[in-house]
């Protein structure tokens, strides 16, 4: 086990997290959550953002505009461009367009300045 401190309120706070070398799935280790870019970093990372004290780290309000947010944000893209271009996918209701009509509506989304 390895344990993440942080303050709130000025008071510690601790987030147990398994072993480094525990896998999350198959042939995919926690590692340290000090490593950056583990799993183990990103629980921390996460649990340690006020914004999301929540627990809400989703971007749609369903499975389908959250895929097509994570496409339109593709690697690489800045995140600007993916946020605004979900967005405007949103209005537009992309994610109620039957699949024949898709591949038109991107267009007609990509075409439009953000």
């Amino acid at each position: 086990m390895q344990q993440v401190v942080a303050l709130a309120a000025s008071q510690p706070i601790f987030l147990n997290l398994p072993a480094p070398d525990t896998e999350v799935m198959s042939n995919v280790l926690w590692g340290r959550f000090e490593d950056v870019f583990t799993p183990a970093f990103w629980a921390a990372q996460a649990w340690m953002d006020p914004s999301h004290a929540d627990g809400n780290f989703s971007l749609g309000r369903s499975l389908a505009e959250e895929l097509a947010a994570c496409l339109l944000g593709g690697h690489g893209a800045p995140a600007e461009v993916g946020l605004a271009a979900s967005n405007v996918s949103r209005l537009i209701s992309v994610s109620t367009v039957p699949p024949y009509l898709m591949q038109q509506q991107s267009s007609f989304c990509l075409d439009r300045s953000l």
